[in-house]
């Protein structure tokens, strides 16, 4: 069966009986026709893996080698599924297909049954809209009875929060993942509920997420402070950054492609975006948290957007990116 994605009009081989999916990075190759057992929504869909070990920002000279797994001692938790927790990701997975939720889309690991690659399409009408944001799931032996162990990897090597509940460092912070303070974690939660709980973050006004800037300055300066440097950020990382990382083949196949093609069906949009807010440029980011730290360049993301290839050739004109790139691809390989 076929799933059609809205934004990129790419045709997705649907299977419910095999949750395996071809889904490793590198330098693996399928069949065009090959069938792609993926979970999707009805819309199109990043970036550096990194982690610290503590929950507060770390110094860049403190990042983990990047890797996937964690060298925690909880690590011994994951390594052996039960045929229960098995058994539920692939029905978790099978509900999310016959049951879509808008801008999500998962695929499991090529090689861990307990571990899923998720994507999170920035909301319409929010500061992360045109941005794909990527997170990695790890589900514990005890899965569906604890819940899911889930790291954001779109953060530009652990120096980007895109918002007070999700770090950095990589942590999500939900109550119903144990993270967070509130409504707690139930076996009838899914796959599905919670990316839809993380989506849900990524509110038009994600300086209100915040214990006690619930009703603080609603519609004044420090909110629109931080959309802004949200929006750069999210053009910067997750759309350009993600791109990069799909043309250089370091995401699984299917969702690279998916994260090409959705970028490409934007970026008018977004140009339209940069051109809008150009206006900052020049002005050091003033992040009520203290948390992100740049200049506005919305002029070089536009530039960068109309450069953007849509093949395996990066942009060379920009020496700058080209080296940045270098080492996030080196770093990942070590």
């Amino acid at each position: 069966m076929e799933l059609q994605t809205v934004a990129t009009g790419a045709t997705l081989h649907v299977s419910s009986d095999s949750m395996e999916v071809p889904s490793g990075s590198g330098h693996h190759h399928h069949h065009h026709h090959e069938e792609l057992k993926v979970v999707a929504s009805s819309a199109a869909m990043h970036h550096e893996i990194s982690s610290y070990d503590n929950d507060e920002e770390a110094p860049l000279p403190k990042l983990k080698k990047l890797k996937l797994e964690d060298d925690d001692d909880s690590s011994f938790a994951f390594q052996n599924p039960t045929k229960q927790c098995l058994h539920r990701i692939h029905n978790d997975l099978t509900k999310l297909y016959n049951d879509p939720i808008e801008g999500i889309f998962v695929v499991p690991d090529d090689n861990l049954a307990n571990r899923c690659h998720a994507l999170l399409l920035g909301p319409t009408g929010t500061p992360y809209e045109f941005g794909s944001f990527y997170f990695i799931m790890d589900f514990p032996n005890s899965y569906p009875h604890e819940p899911p162990k889930v790291t954001i990897q779109t953060t530009d090597l652990g120096t980007v929060r895109f918002n007070p509940n999700i770090y950095a460092c990589g942590k999500v912070c939900l109550s119903i993942l144990g993270t967070w303070s509130g409504p707690s974690w139930t076996p009838a939660l899914t796959i599905g509920s919670v990316l839809l709980s993380i989506q849900s973050l990524m509110n038009a006004t994600p300086y209100h997420n915040e214990p006690g800037f619930e009703s603080i300055h609603v519609g004044g300066r420090q909110p629109r402070n931080y959309n802004n440097i949200i929006r750069h950020e999210t053009i910067r990382v997750a759309v350009l950054g993600m791109v990069e990382l799909a043309l250089a083949q370091k995401l699984p196949q299917k969702l690279g492609e998916l994260i090409i093609e959705t970028a490409q069906a934007t970026k008018e949009c977004c140009g339209f975006l940069c051109e809008e807010y150009k206006g900052l440029d020049g002005l050091p980011f003033q992040d009520p948290y203290k948390r992100n730290k740049g200049i506005f360049q919305f002029r070089r993301l536009q530039e960068r957007l109309e450069a953007m290839g849509g093949s395996t050739s990066t942009n060379t004109n920009n020496e700058e990116e080209s080296v940045s790139m270098t080492q996030t691809m080196s770093m990942e390989e070590t």
